[in-house]
């Protein structure tokens, strides 16, 4: 997640910084509720992201909704 946001240092959604879940989940992206949280959804929409998908979010296992 942090690869995603470094892409785009300058963009206000990509400077909350830390881990994506904990203590609360960023604005653009929703976690589950267990003790070791996991990334289900990233919200991209109108954050002018361009080229290609980033390898390393294939990594998030528990994705569901892009």
């Amino acid at each position: 997640m942090s690869s995603l946001a470094s892409r785009y240092p300058q963009a206000g959604w990509a400077q909350e910084g830390g881990d994506p879940c904990l203590p609360v989940s960023w604005t653009w992206v929703q976690c589950s509720s267990e003790a070791a949280p996991r990334v289900l959804s990233i919200t991209l929409l109108e954050k002018n992201i361009t080229g290609s998908i980033p390898e390393e979010l294939t990594k998030l296992s528990a994705l569901v909704e892009l």
